[in-house]
């Protein structure tokens, strides 16, 4: 594996990571996977899970590009304006730099949370995307969620963590859970001078449209969903969402749910399964014959 930090952009403003496999290791044809900030948060990924991924993927074979976009992290702001979202202009500018520079055709976005506002509106656009990952996406509370809501009151594993958690907090340790309620889910987001932090959601059906129509033009599709932050409680929840069937979407949507990982992936065991599970799905489809 190497890793070179890199310019780019045409004021080179943005600050990246591109890291590489072995040339021996190297997927003749293989897609570059694109990864950028969370929020707030540095390339890195919240508790550095872009740049562990990144490097599994080399193990793997695949080159990866981690970067700030403009105004973030290590990146200058971009010059002049920029008409839509401005992080799609900067995606767009890492995937032109590996288009000219390096030979790649085809790109794997891999976004977070909030940067999947960003993430999804590229997809829709650009032909150049052959698989994405949502990790993390939009959800919506669906009338099966709460008829699901209170087994959770049933999990011996939850009522196990949240007596540690108690036991934890008394010591003065970080606990180990901190899984809200919907509700309070939405307090903690409040304050007496407003919202903190809010983002909006599109209307899930239009969602569900937008997913079969990129389905449609063959793209593949990851979304990983975790369910210690309640928000989704099921593997089929994203089916609820957005009205679709797997079956509707020939097969290019598939979710990764894991119940007991929360939204930020702070417990290593966590973030261990979410890097398997998207390691495995860039392996299954995109790790091709490997380059002499």
């Amino acid at each position: 594996m190497r890793e070179r930090a890199l310019l780019i952009g045409e004021g080179q403003n943005l600050v990246g990571v591109l890291c590489e496999p072995e040339p021996a290791k190297k997927i003749a044809g293989a897609p570059a996977v694109l990864l950028w900030n969370v929020g707030i948060h540095h390339r890195v990924g919240p508790y550095r899970v872009f740049t562990d991924l990144a490097r599994r993927l080399a193990a793997e074979g695949f080159t990866s590009l981690r970067f700030d976009v403009a105004g973030q992290g290590d990146s200058a702001p971009r010059r002049g304006v920029v008409e839509g979202n401005t992080h799609v202009a900067d995606v767009q500018d890492v995937m032109a730099f590996l288009e000219k520079k390096m030979g790649f055709k085809a790109f794997v976005p891999a976004a977070f949370c909030s940067g999947v506002d960003a993430c999804h509106a590229l997809v829709r656009a650009d032909p150049r995307v052959a698989g994405t990952i949502y990790i993390e996406p939009y959800a919506w509370r669906t009338p099966g969620f709460w008829v699901r809501y209170p087994l959770r009151f049933l999990d011996a594993k939850r009522w196990k963590r949240r007596l540690s958690n108690k036991q934890a907090g008394a010591e003065g340790e970080k606990p180990d859970d901190v899984a809200l309620d919907p509700a309070a889910q939405e307090a903690a987001q409040q304050s007496d001078a407003g919202i903190v932090f809010s983002r909006s959601q599109p209307d899930p059906l239009v969602f569900g449209n937008e997913v079969a129509a990129i389905a449609a033009r063959g793209t593949r599709m990851l979304f990983l969903y975790f369910g210690g932050d309640t928000n989704v409680n099921h593997a089929g929840q994203l089916w609820e969402m957005i009205g679709k069937s797997s079956g509707d979407l020939g097969g290019k949507v598939e979710v990764s749910f894991d119940g007991e990982a929360d939204h930020i992936l702070y417990r290593p065991a966590d973030r261990a399964r979410a890097l398997e599970a998207m390691v495995a799905w860039t392996r299954k489809h995109f790790g091709g014959s490997v380059a002499s």
